[in-house]
């Protein structure tokens, strides 16, 4: 196991504690008419407008960048890989604790909140009239699960940890580690606003929640937790401590 980090641990707490305040006041903004929904409205209406045939394809491939359950795959066989280079299970580990940190945290607002989509419409869900800026409020429809949006939270979380397991098999991918954190939250936004699949501010507030969770997983220091003893087994004695596992 390699002992020099990806990168610097979170270290400190004032961005956390910054980025969750603006999820709380993002979030009460969106509980009566205010300027926040004025601009989820605009946006929706000007896509509306504006989304030629061949517009709206190219945006439904790129919202593929945001899928939930193909990331995870693809990022619990590089953790797998990882965890067989370092002959160490902490790999793995790390994503299963994220893997459930995402579903109790973004599942559970989703549900709560009852938000509707932009689209949602009046005949069991589907067609216009859309939702004014008073249908758009949190706490107006029990069948809305729309906020915060998973799809930014995915291109958070995921990429990092795809970016933090990858790098240390392919050192040359660290070159790209910018391009790679920010070019697929800002496609994803883009894509879901674009084809009304999300508000804006859900985007917004899915990101921002994603980086409150992947500071918490980067800060934690895995490699050395204690394990139990059905898991030490799988810790061979070519691991060398210290190694950690960062951004």
């Amino acid at each position: 196991m390699t002992t020099t980090p990806l990168a610097p641990r979170p270290r400190r707490w004032w961005l956390d504690v910054l980025v969750l305040a603006f999820v709380v006041g993002l979030t009460y903004a969106l509980t009566r008419v205010t300027a926040a929904v004025h601009v989820d409205i605009a946006v929706r209406d000007f896509a509306d407008a504006h989304r030629p045939q061949w517009a709206y394809y190219v945006a439904r491939v790129v919202n593929f960048v945001g899928q939930g359950t193909p990331l995870a795959v693809i990022t619990l066989i590089a953790a797998a890989l990882l965890a067989r280079k370092w002959r160490s299970i902490r790999p793995l580990l790390v994503f299963v604790v994220t893997y459930f940190a995402v579903g109790f945290v973004i599942g559970p607002l989703k549900l709560w909140t009852d938000r509707v989509a932009p689209h949602y419409g009046p005949n069991d869900g589907f067609g216009p009239p859309y939702p004014d800026a008073h249908g758009a409020l949190l706490f107006t429809n029990p069948a809305g699960e729309s906020y915060p949006s998973g799809h930014a939270v995915n291109t958070i979380i995921w990429y990092a940890l795809l970016v933090a397991f990858l790098t240390p098999l392919f050192p040359a991918l660290g070159r790209y580690r910018t391009l790679i954190r920010l070019a697929p939250p800002i496609l994803v936004t883009w894509s879901m606003s674009y084809l009304a699949f999300h508000w804006f501010s859900e985007a917004l507030a899915g990101m921002a929640l994603g980086i409150v969770i992947e500071r918490v997983i980067f800060r934690v220091p895995w490699e050395k937790l204690p394990l139990p003893a059905f898991l030490r087994r799988f810790e061979t004695s070519a691991q060398q401590p210290g190694a950690t596992l960062s951004r």
